[in-house]
């Protein structure tokens, strides 16, 4: 009797470490085109020296286009210098004097599913990448010894 409750637990770990693994096998794909998206906002981002919402709005609905996230695509917000920035709303006063340097933040929430006979686990792990940008454009109308 011991025998079989030792194999039943095996083949509930084995699967479980299955599953799991092929869940860690879709979060790189996903994580390189969360990779992706942050390099394009903080290039696009270093040109105007901050982050607009058409910015915001196109990292979303590219990554709402994905295979990989669009069943899941949960919470994604931008993140300029640790300040949301929202979809719809820009705020000027992110603007920075060319040389100055801020960080470009996405975070996503990564969906880890696991389905064990029928039933479904499913955890949301927020996950965030980060890339430091330098503004390249002169403003006329910014003091330039404010930095």
């Amino acid at each position: 009797m011991k025998g079989v409750a030792n194999s039943i637990l095996a083949v509930v770990l084995v699967s479980f470490f299955v599953l799991s693994f092929t869940n860690f096998l879709l979060f790189f794909p996903w994580y390189l085109t969360l990779i992706y998206n942050t390099f394009n906002v903080a290039t696009e981002a270093s040109i105007v020296n901050y982050v607009t919402s058409d910015m915001v709005e196109n990292v979303i609905s590219d990554l709402e286009s994905k295979p990989l996230y669009k069943d899941h695509i949960g919470e994604v917000k931008v993140y300029m210098n640790n300040v949301e920035v929202k979809r719809g709303v820009d705020n000027p006063a992110l603007r920075l004097q060319k040389g100055q340097t801020f960080s470009i933040t996405i975070k996503a929430d990564f969906p880890f599913v696991v389905k064990i006979f029928g039933n479904e686990f499913e955890r949301k792990l927020p996950i965030r990448f980060t890339i430091p940008s330098t503004g390249v454009r002169y403003y006329k109308d910014m003091d330039p010894y404010a930095y």
